[in-house]
């Protein structure tokens, strides 16, 4: 375990013995992605371990070569970030992962994913949190986009940085909500009421606010059930 205080505790997030941290500045959006359908796909998650699957083996996040000439390990978390990002057309890779497209690439239990923008007012705001917090506790991952706070200058007022929040384990912490954070590649667990304060978060890679959330639309949520579900431990 990394680190421990009274409000916060983080674990390294590891498969197959290595981190799954982001390859670059920029790969923040493509690693929530993998990690998200891995949360999913138990097949996925077995190959980003180190298992050696069937080449005729198809998953959207694995390109085909890497599949048939099975990389070491320590190279299949970026292979397939690098392969997600690439689906990203007429978009630089340079500027990450647009909200819409990471919407349009989610896989999770053949959900569609949309965005919601966070307004700065109280009210739908609040509302906001709360169906995030919903959402997660009804065992489905979402991505945040976060950045700065509304009083930063104009170049934090904007997404810069994608986390993964991610069901727990366990019914025993119902006042927190746990992040993957691919920079430090590391799952915290933040409390709830830490989720929309201004303050800096390591677990939001030092930024401090959520601007955008991709999650399911609330009819796919409803409609959606555990059963039969591959679900996968990534920490």
């Amino acid at each position: 375990m990394l680190e421990t205080t009274p409000d916060l505790r983080v674990w390294p997030v590891e498969l197959g013995g290595h981190r799954l941290r982001q390859c670059d500045e920029t790969s923040c959006g493509s690693a929530a992605l993998v990690m998200l359908a891995a949360s999913g796909d138990a097949r996925l998650a077995s190959w980003l371990a180190g298992t050696d699957l069937p080449p005729e083996t198809a998953l959207p996040e694995v390109p085909s070569w890497a599949m048939a000439n099975q990389p070491p390990v320590e190279h299949r978390f970026e292979i397939a970030q690098r392969h997600v990002r690439g689906k990203l057309r007429g978009w630089p890779s340079a500027l990450g992962t647009l909200p819409g497209g990471a919407a349009k690439m989610a896989r999770f239990r053949n959900l569609d994913y949309e965005v919601t923008w966070l307004p700065s007012g109280a009210p739908r705001r609040a509302a906001g949190i709360r169906n995030l917090v919903g959402t997660v506790r009804s065992g489905i991952p979402c991505l945040l986009y976060v950045g700065g706070t509304t009083s930063d200058s104009l170049t934090k007022r904007i997404p810069r940085h994608v986390v993964l929040a991610v069901p727990a384990k366990d019914a025993h912490h119902a006042d927190t909500i746990n992040l993957y954070e691919p920079d430090s590649a590391a799952l915290y667990q933040l409390p709830i009421s830490r989720l929309d304060d201004d303050e800096k978060k390591a677990a939001f890679g030092n930024w401090s606010h959520i601007f955008a959330i991709v999650a399911p639309k609330a009819t796919e949520i409803a409609q959606s059930s555990p059963l039969g579900a591959e679900r996968t431990r990534l920490s």
